[in-house]
C-alpha cells in the first residue's frame, strides 16, 4: 500500500481547502491560458473514464473539478485523489483504495479520481471488483489513463459496470474551442486597436453559433456566411493554431515566447515528451516500435495523397494484416486518423477504396518528423 504521507501529499485540499489551487503545479503551471473543457456531471454508480494522450491536460481537468466541488461545498475529505503511476501491482493499488473506503465509510457520497490508471496491470480487474462490490454505488469513480489504446481494450472487458456511456474523450483543442479561449488572452496584449475590435467581435459571433456533423447544409451556409467577414482574423488565429497544434502546454508556451519575449520559436523538449509518449504507447501493447516508425515515416511520405492499405503495407515491406493492426493503434492512441471515400448513392464509407491518413494534431505531424527525419523541429513549423 501507499505511505499515508504520500496519501496525503497528494491530496493538499485536506489541510489547505480550496486554498490548494495557489501550488498545485498542474493548475499554477496552466498559463496564460487556462484551457477549459466542458463539464462533466458526475453521478453515483458510474465509473467515469477519460480516455486520451498525454498533454492533453486530463490531470488539469481532474484538479480543477476537485477546486470546483470544493467551491460548491463538498467537504475536502469527500475527495480523493490518487496519481497510480507509481503503483506497481494490483494488490497496491487495491490495498490503498481498500485504506481509503475504510476511513470514508460514513461519507455518503466519496469522489475517488484515479490518475493514470492504466500504468497498474489489470486495473481494469480492480474496478470490476469495485463494482461487484457495490462500493460504486455511493463513490464516484473517475479513472484517467494515457496508454490509449489500452484503456479501450480493457475498458471493453467492463461490461454492466457503470461505463457505458461514460467514456470521455480528451483530443488536442478544436480550432474554434482553441480561438474562442486564445482571442482572449491576445486582445489584452500590445495590438493594432482595429484588430483587437474585430477579434471581440469575432469572439461574440463564435460563442453564437456552433457548427458540428449533425448541422445541417442550411444552416451551415448562415454560419459560413456570418464568418466570411471575419476571414483576416480567422486567418490570423489559424495561423497561430497550425504552429501549436492543440495541445494546452504547447499553445502557452508559444503564447509566452511570441508575446511576452518577442521570439518565435518553440522548445523541442515539447515535441521528445509527445514522442515518448507515442512510443511508450506502442510498447505497451506488445508492439515493435522498429515497425511503428517503418509506418509513420511512410505516412509523413504519403501525407495528403490517396491510396490503400495494401500499398501502404507493399511500400514498407510488412504484412498487409500487421500494418492494419498497427495502424489501429495508432488511431485508438489518438496519433492518426483515416479518412475513407464517401459512397454518394449508398451514402455510407467505402472502406476498401484509397483513403488519406492524417495525423490527429499538427504538432505530432511535426513531432515526429522532426524525430524521424531529424530535422529541426522550428525549420519543420516553418516550412509546413
Amino acid at each position: 500500500m501507499a505511505k499515508i504521507s504520500e496519501i496525503a501529499a497528494q491530496n493538499p485540499w485536506w489541510t489547505q481547502g480550496v486554498d490548494f489551487r495557489l501550488s498545485d503545479k498542474h493548475l499554477s503551471q496552466a498559463q496564460p491560458v487556462f484551457f477549459k473543457r466542458k463539464a462533466i456531471d458526475f453521478e453515483p454508480g458510474n465509473i467515469y473514464m477519460l480516455r486520451g494522450c498525454r498533454q492533453v491536460g486530463k490531470t488539469t481537468y481532474l484538479k480543477d473539478t476537485v477546486r470546483m466541488l470544493l467551491e460548491r461545498g463538498t467537504l475536502p475529505r469527500h475527495i480523493v485523489y490518487l496519481s497510480l503511476d507509481s503503483f506497481t501491482s494490483r494488490r497496491e493499488m487495491r490495498n490503498t483504495i481498500n485504506y481509503l473506503l475504510e476511513i470514508s465509510q460514513d461519507v455518503e457520497r466519496l469522489y475517488l479520481f484515479m490518475d493514470e490508471v492504466s500504468s497498474v496491470p489489470d486495473w481494469n480487474l480492480e474496478l470490476k471488483y469495485m463494482a461487484d462490490q457495490g462500493i460504486t454505488r455511493k463513490t464516484i469513480i473517475v479513472a484517467t489513463g494515457s496508454s490509449a489504446a489500452g484503456l479501450k481494450r480493457l475498458g471493453e472487458l467492463l461490461p454492466g459496470r457503470g461505463l457505458e456511456g461514460n467514456e470521455n474523450y480528451f483530443k488536442p483543442l478544436t480550432f474554434r474551442d482553441f480561438s474562442l479561449q486564445v482571442i482572449e488572452y491576445i486582445i489584452n496584449r500590445p495590438l493594432e486597436e482595429e484588430l483587437r475590435r474585430s477579434l471581440k467581435n469575432l469572439y461574440d459571433t463564435l460563442k453564437s453559433t456552433i457548427l458540428d456533423i449533425n448541422t445541417s447544409i442550411t444552416d451551415t451556409q448562415r454560419i459560413t456566411n456570418t464568418l466570411v467577414p471575419f476571414y483576416r482574423e480567422i486567418h490570423y488565429l489559424f495561423k497561430i493554431y497550425l504552429t501549436t497544434g492543440g495541445f494546452p502546454g504547447v499553445i502557452n508556451h508559444y503564447l509566452i515566447q511570441r508575446f511576452d519575449k518577442n521570439e518565435e520559436t518553440i522548445n523541442p523538449s515539447l515535441a521528445e515528451i509527445l514522442i515518448r509518449q507515442v512510443f511508450g504507447d506502442v510498447v505497451k501493447q506488445n508492439k515493435q516500435e522498429t515497425k511503428t516508425r517503418q509506418i509513420l515515416k511512410e505516412l509523413i511520405t504519403k501525407y495528403g495523397t490517396r491510396y490503400s492499405f495494401s500499398s501502404l503495407a507493399r511500400d514498407i515491406e510488412m504484412v498487409h494484416s500487421t500494418t492494419i493492426d498497427y495502424l489501429d493503434l495508432l488511431q485508438d492512441s489518438f496519433v492518426v486518423f483515416t479518412f475513407y471515400p464517401y459512397d454518394f448513392n449508398s451514402k455510407k464509407p467505402k472502406f476498401k477504396g484509397d483513403k488519406k491518413i492524417y495525423f490527429l494534431d499538427p504538432f505530432i505531424y511535426y513531432s515526429l518528423e522532426s524525430h524521424l527525419t531529424g530535422r529541426e523541429l522550428w525549420k519543420i513549423i516553418q516550412d509546413t
